[in-house]
């Protein structure tokens, strides 16, 4: 220990008001509210969930009544509030940190043999994620990131609760209907990542009971790769982030999900046609594909085999690239799909090998801060992005990628103590950001 430094008196005072400055800034924007959220916070975060769930600019058919294109209305709206509004500096240089390697992955159009699918792509991606990234970080800003959360699962339990029975009108285990707004694909990430924040930010048997609707949710669109998804963040936030007093009360959690899974892929998934995907799962699981073939034909499982197969035969023959929306042009597949269902090969087969590497960078920026609370939502999406889904998909990557990387941290006892906090232990560095 070294000799003590004697301060004035109004040193003292200069460093005493430094520190309450940045205690209160902390609080301000990592504690949580007691009070209901503010118009502000309804605001911003339903345009950003909105913007991030209709995804494109070009007007869908199934939200456009009596001539109305209520989606393009939802999307010229986000962006007037998301450019009118005082968004702070730090904000709109994330945006731009973003949009320097996604911008260069966009030159491939020009040599793309269908620029427009490719467009399109691009467009979802860059406008649809960019604005949902400002407005959603702006309530981070404002209100907390516990506040953002708190919404975010209210609104996807809403859906949720608007998807049950719009499914029993029109065909409950039927995949080919869409779960109101969005596909099964979709809908799945949109239930884990609800999950997930529900297993951070709520408490007792609340918690308990609405991650487990969320993980049926998850079942229930016989998406494997957000199922599977899931039970691989389960089981990393199981061996690496769980306290050990609050251990085995989240094994409880992982059991469930992979017993409600078991359990229908043995009953439901052998005896409804519906949900057949589910007694695939298993048997991929299992190592039984001869009996999978027996139930569906070609699997998707198999077909993404292929697909990954010549994907990866292509890349070197096409360094730079066949150009954004053309990959299905240059891949011959026994079941035709428009993408690569894996980002990474979409990017390096699309965009080459340099342009696809360097727009891969927003995607992967949350692994730089592997402590914070988007980063399992964020890790849960970039499991099921390797599996199932195109570039204009990836924006819930992108925008969970940057909230991850940018939003502060929050601090153990702004929301909870350890011993009932599953995601929290001592080496978990969920402190407030300087």
């Amino acid at each position: 220990c070294g000799p003590l430094k004697i301060i004035s008196a109004a040193e003292f005072s200069m460093i005493e008001s430094i520190n309450q400055q940045a205690r209160m800034e902390s609080v301000s924007v990592i504690r949580p509210s007691s009070r209901l959220p503010s118009f502000d916070a309804l605001l911003y975060s339903t345009m950003g969930l909105l913007t991030l769930l209709i995804g494109s600019w070009v007007p869908d058919e199934r939200l456009n009544f009596s001539g109305i294109p209520f989606d393009l209305l939802i999307m010229i709206f986000a962006a007037i509030i998301a450019t009118t509004g005082s968004i702070r500096l730090v904000t709109l240089q994330s945006v731009a940190l973003v949009q320097a390697p996604l911008l260069l992955l966009g030159l491939s159009l020009f040599w793309s043999t269908d620029p427009d699918d490719g467009l399109e792509k691009f467009t979802t991606l860059m406008v649809s994620g960019n604005l949902a990234f400002i407005l959603l970080n702006t309530v981070i800003e404002r209100h907390g990131l516990p506040q953002l959360a708190k919404l975010i699962i209210a609104y996807l339990g809403l859906l949720l609760l608007v998807a049950i029975p719009y499914k029993i009108a029109f065909g409950f285990f039927d995949r080919s209907v869409n779960f109101f707004i969005n596909g099964p694909i979709i809908f799945a990430r949109l239930m884990s990542i609800a999950a997930l924040l529900a297993l951070y930010f709520m408490r007792g048997r609340a918690r308990k009971y609405t991650v487990i609707c969320f993980c049926l949710a998850i079942i229930w669109t016989e998406s494997k790769g957000p199922i599977l998804a899931m039970i691989i963040t389960l089981v990393v936030i199981a061996l690496f982030y769980a306290s050990p007093a609050a251990r085995k009360k989240f094994y409880w959690y992982l059991g469930a999900f992979i017993f409600s899974l078991i359990l229908l892929a043995n009953y439901f998934g052998l005896t409804n046609s519906d949900f057949g995907r589910l007694g695939s799962l298993y048997m991929v699981a299992t190592g039984d594909i001869s009996v999978i073939e027996q139930y569906s034909g070609t699997t998707s499982f198999i077909a993404r085999m292929e697909m990954w197969g010549k994907t990866v035969e292509l890349i070197p023959n096409e360094p730079f690239g066949v150009g954004l929306g053309a990959w299905d042009r240059a891949v011959d597949t026994r079941v035709p799909t428009p993408y690569a269902h894996n980002l990474f090969l979409e990017l390096w087969s699309e965009g080459g090998v340099l342009l696809g590497s360097i727009a891969a960078l927003p995607f992967l920026i949350f692994f730089k801060s592997p402590r914070r609370v988007f980063w399992f939502v964020t890790f849960c999406l970039f499991l099921a992005q390797m599996v199932s889904g195109d570039i204009a998909d990836a924006r819930f990557l992108m925008v969970f990628s940057l909230l991850s990387y940018f939003s502060p941290q929050v601090r153990d006892d702004a929301t909870t103590t350890s011993s009932d906090n599953p995601l929290l232990d001592k080496n978990t560095e969920l402190v407030a950001a300087r």
